[in-house]
């Protein structure tokens, strides 16, 4: 007899972090620290499991490499929580710094769709406040990203931990999408052949926990995007469940 499906939960901000953050980050525009914020967040949730931190470099540059994980209930910004959140337990300050897109189209609360204009603006006021780094999409100008790698390298020189979800907005669902256009070489050129990049799995458990998985670190130098980036999608699909693979399944 088959079990029954473990019924997993929905994640949503209380309303109290809500409230306090929307007002620091329209009206008093604060920074916040990332780490503490992304502590705050996990609070009161299911108790989630974080595997391999040990792994992570406890001190010195490294590039967190993981998954976009979502699925209903849960968007990628709970991974990005509880991985924040490990590391700076892990290392301590300054908190990481994530590559994050400039935009969300077509994103909806309840149904109601917000103006894509509006959550362009703000999440150039959440990249602000966390001190983030907001890439834009492929298509257009490549100068502005060139800026936003630059700056992700100057971070990487005074020893900072910077963080990327190479699918971006590939696709949405708890399967591996291919990784985005750019992305496998941006992260060999952060890399450059010797600053440790951690794969972290990101997924939900058989018990309906949060899981972040850190894999053993490695270096890529300077490569073909395609190459950068199977290397380092199959380094992540390497410590998902299997049927988590998607698009990294055959080997």
């Amino acid at each position: 007899m088959t079990p029954p499906a473990v019924l997993l939960p929905t994640y949503q901000f209380s309303p109290g972090f809500f409230v306090r953050w929307l007002f620091t980050v329209l009206v008093l525009r604060r920074r916040l620290h990332a780490g503490r914020n992304a502590l705050e967040m996990l609070a009161g949730k299911p108790r989630p499991r974080v595997e391999g931190i040990e792994r992570l470099p406890a001190s010195g540059p490294c590039v967190v490499v993981m998954n976009h994980y979502e699925r209903p209930g849960l968007r990628v910004w709970w991974g990005v929580a509880l991985v924040t959140a490990a590391v700076w337990q892990r290392r301590g300050d300054p908190p990481m710094r994530w590559l994050m897109t400039d935009r969300f189209e077509g994103f909806r609360i309840a149904g109601l769709r917000w103006p894509d204009a509006f959550m362009a603006w703000l999440l150039g006021r959440v990249a602000w406040a966390y001190g983030h780094l907001p890439v834009p999409k492929p298509e257009g100008d490549a100068a502005p990203r060139a800026l936003v790698l630059r700056e992700a390298r100057r971070s990487l020189r005074d020893g900072g931990v910077v963080g990327v979800t190479p699918e971006a907005a590939s696709g949405y669902g708890p399967e591996l999408a291919p990784a985005w256009p750019g992305s496998g070489a941006a992260i060999a050129w952060l890399s450059g052949g010797s600053v440790p990049i951690v794969p972290v799995a990101f997924f939900d458990d058989d018990e309906a926990r949060l899981v972040a998985r850190f894999g053993e670190p490695f270096t890529l130098d300077r490569m073909d995007d395609d190459e950068g980036a199977e290397t380092v999608m199959r380094a992540v699909a390497a410590l998902l469940p299997r049927e988590l693979h998607g698009a990294y399944g055959s080997e």
